[in-house]
């Protein structure tokens, strides 16, 4: 390590978001704590910074963005300003029969939401100004601590499954009883951090293989045969939580994550046309393992998933409505962590009949537009462009990285455009431990 002083606290925090953030409504005690002891990290991240690298003072600006958005939602404007936004007539009517004068009142909805927002985002700027400073080498063993982390995750999740809802394994949210969550409360979430650990875990798999050397005169030698075994097995118990973790959007991602990892493979640029052979093969020996192994069971439960019809999960009524209250909003949004009293003065009768609680809207796109409305979109089409220039950056030949590190990037890049496109249909990104995940991973491509 090259600077363990500053890596261990790092680990620590990065590992505590994982253990308690899976929960995805703000206010939690947990939640709590890990803002509470991510400000340290961040004041001391934000002290140690040097910002003469122009990559790094362009994201210190996106991530300054993100803060001022609730920040301009929460400053309070004068009666004749405040009236004047959409949707505040209700507001008016209320005070106005309530008897209570106007006065000044800040632009979102909820205060209070808000607020919870704002905190809940120190966790991840504090991961990612702190991972910004950490070298090369540093940067893969906290690498190597998510992914012992997400071991002992998915073996939790196991667990869970085998036990069933009174088996004595500690759930973690009372939307999934039974299933395999890990250390969240939400099955989709869980399944969103094991991809992103299969992507990273590839990383070593297939580093692993450059070692290994296989020919008529060739001696095995038995610490790589070792350490490709131990990387092989990684890989094969998260493909094994994902079929447990039964998310359908999960399943799907983990399919494009597996030819994300050939392409990986095929982009080495210090391995032979044989190694990256050994590779593929491998890889393809580690999932049809899972598939062989987890058909009478995994699989099984992971059919039933799709069995159920995708339209009948309430997400596209959930989407229209959204959409109708953002164009409401607009243009400055209702407020961030409004969305809930926000959808429910929009829904329509017939959407009683689905018996569903809207809690989010599935699909963080729309969320966002609606919570934050152009700054929000702005916001989203900026992050977009860097990681498509990123993305060309770490996969082009003119990348510098080599090894696991120019792996680690690509791999990075990739998590990245999952997580995007899962957003699309869920909201991974609102637990404070796929934060984190999230946050590292941009810190990686830089």
């Amino acid at each position: 390590m090259d600077d363990p002083a500053w890596l261990v606290p790092v680990a620590l925090v990065l590992a505590l978001c994982l253990v308690l953030g899976g929960g995805a409504v703000a206010g939690y005690f947990a939640d709590v704590v890990l803002q509470v002891v991510s400000i340290p990290l961040l004041l001391a991240g934000l002290w140690r910074l040097r910002t003469d690298d122009p990559t790094q003072r362009s994201a210190l600006l996106f991530c300054g963005g993100l803060v001022l958005v609730p920040l301009f939602q929460l400053i309070p404007l004068p009666p004749g300003l405040w009236t004047l936004l959409p949707w505040r007539g209700v507001s008016v009517t209320s005070l106005d029969l309530a008897g209570q004068d106007l006065g000044w009142r800040p632009m979102t909805v909820s205060p209070h939401a808000t607020w919870l927002v704002l905190v809940s985002l120190i966790p991840p700027l504090a991961v990612f100004i702190a991972v910004l400073q950490l070298s090369h080498s540093d940067r893969r063993v906290l690498v190597l601590v998510v992914l012992a982390l997400g071991i002992v995750a998915s073996f939790v999740g196991l667990l869970q499954v085998a036990l069933g809802p009174s088996g004595g394994v500690v759930d973690f949210g009372p939307t999934s009883p039974g299933e395999a969550t890990g250390f969240f409360a939400n099955r989709n979430h869980f399944a969103a951090l094991l991809y992103v650990l299969l992507l990273f875990s590839s990383v070593w798999a297939i580093e692993s293989t450059s070692s290994l050397q296989v020919g008529p005169t060739d001696k095995v030698d038995p610490a790589a045969f070792v350490r490709i075994v131990v990387c092989f097995t990684v890989v094969v118990v998260f493909l094994g939580a994902e079929l447990m973790a039964r998310s359908r959007a999960g399943l799907g991602l983990t399919i494009v994550a597996l030819l994300g990892i050939a392409a990986l493979a095929s982009s080495t640029a210090q391995t032979t046309q044989g190694q990256q052979v050994r590779a593929s093969r491998l890889i393809g020996a580690a999932v049809g393992l899972v598939v062989l192994f987890g058909a009478q069971f995994a699989l099984y439960r992971a059919m039933e998933r799709f069995a159920t019809d995708p339209l009948g999960d309430a997400r596209l009524v959930f989407a229209r409505r959204t959409w109708d209250a953002a164009v409401a909003f607009l243009p400055f949004g209702s407020g961030l962590g409004t969305f809930v009293p926000v959808y429910q003065a929009f829904e329509k009768p017939p959407d009683a009949l689905l018996d569903t609680y809207a809690n989010r809207a599935h699909n963080d796109v729309l969320e966002v537009v609606l919570e934050t409305g152009v700054a929000g979109v702005l916001l989203m089409v900026l992050f977009a462009v860097w990681l498509i220039r990123n993305l060309w950056r770490v996969w082009g030949t003119k990348e510098k990285l080599k090894g696991s590190d120019g792996l680690l990037a690509r791999a990075a890049s990739f998590a990245l455009v999952l997580l995007a496109a899962h957003s699309l249909v869920d909201y991974p990104l609102r637990t404070t431990a796929l934060m984190a995940i999230t946050a590292l991973a941009c810190a990686l491509l830089i």
